[in-house]
C-alpha cells in the first residue's frame, strides 16, 4: 500500500492567493488542486499547454483544455503534482465543460504513475470546478459520468457547489464548513478502474477529509491563513490523504 497526501481549493481568483498555493506546497502534499487560481498563476500556466515546472522546481503544472477564461474573473482549474511522488506524467484533456455552459470551463486532467508495492501503476487525477448557483449536483455527474467511462482508476478534486451527486451519490466533503456562506461543499470523490485480463488493479480510498489546519475560515468573510490577516479565498483548503493498494488477480 501506498498512501498520497492531496488537497483541493478553490482560490476565489484573488490574487493573495498566490501566498496560499504557496503554503500548500510548503505543506509537502503530493496532489494539489486548483479552481479559479488567481491571474498571475493563469498567465504563467496558460490553458492548453504542456506540462510546466512550478517556481519552486518540485511541481509538475497541468492546465485544462483551452477555454474562454482570460480576464481577472476567469475559473480555470489546475493539478500540481510532486515530481518526486510520480514518475510520470501525462497531461490529458477532458472535453467535459465543467461549469455554466457559457463559461467554457474544463477541468484539469493528468495520468500520473505511481510505484505501489513495487508495480508502476497510473493513477488518473482531475481538477474541476462545478456549476455555480444550484447546478451543482447535476454538473457534478456529467463529469463523474465522464470520468466513469474511463478504465483508469480515477481521483476529482473539485468546488462540487454541491455536497451530492445523483450520478455519483455521496462525495467526500468534510463536516467542516469550506465555503463563507457555511457550505460545504469542497472535497473529492473517485471512480476504480475496471479489472481487464485479469491484470492486478490500483484501487484507491479516500480518507481522512478535513479542511486544512494551516487555515482558517470565518464565515460571512473568507479563508485567511493561519497567523495572518490577509483574505485569500471565499473558500478554504481541504486535505485528505489517499491509500493506493493493489487487488488481487481475479
Amino acid at each position: 500500500m501506498k498512501t498520497l497526501s492531496m488537497a483541493t481549493w478553490n482560490c476565489q481568483r484573488v490574487q493573495a492567493s498566490s501566498n496560499g498555493i504557496a503554503r500548500l506546497k510548503t505543506d509537502n502534499l503530493d496532489i494539489i488542486m486548483l479552481q479559479e487560481a488567481p491571474k498571475p498563476f493563469r498567465d504563467a500556466y496558460p490553458a492548453g499547454g504542456g506540462i510546466k515546472n512550478d517556481d519552486t522546481g518540485n511541481y509538475h503544472v497541468i492546465a485544462p483544455k483551452t477555454d474562454n477564461q482570460q480576464d481577472a474573473y476567469a475559473c480555470r482549474s489546475y493539478i500540481l503534482l510532486k515530481k518526486s511522488t510520480f514518475e510520470g506524467v501525462v497531461r490529458k484533456e477532458l472535453p467535459v465543460q465543467s461549469g455554466a455552459h457559457n463559461a467554457y470551463r474544463y477541468p484539469a486532467m493528468a495520468d500520473a504513475t505511481v510505484k505501489v508495492d513495487n508495480k508502476d501503476m497510473i493513477l488518473r487525477i482531475i481538477s474541476a470546478h462545478t456549476t455555480s448557483g444550484f447546478g451543482g449536483a447535476h454538473n457534478t455527474d456529467e463529469v463523474i459520468e465522464a470520468i466513469t467511462e474511463f478504465d483508469s482508476t480515477t481521483v476529482v478534486g473539485a468546488d462540487f457547489n454541491s455536497n451530492e451527486g445523483v450520478y455519483s451519490g455521496p462525495l467526500k466533503i468534510p463536516a467542516n464548513k469550506t465555503q463563507k456562506s457555511g457550505h460545504a461543499i469542497d472535497g473529492f470523490t473517485k471512480e476504480n478502474g475496471n479489472y481487464i485480463d485479469n491484470e492486478k488493479r490500483l484501487l484507491v480510498e479516500i480518507k481522512d477529509v478535513i479542511i486544512s489546519n494551516s487555515f482558517r475560515l470565518i464565515l460571512d468573510d473568507g479563508c485567511y491563513l493561519n497567523g495572518t490577516n490577509v483574505r485569500l479565498s471565499d473558500h478554504i483548503p481541504v486535505v485528505s490523504k489517499l491509500e493506493c493498494t493493489l487487488a488481487n488477480n481475479q
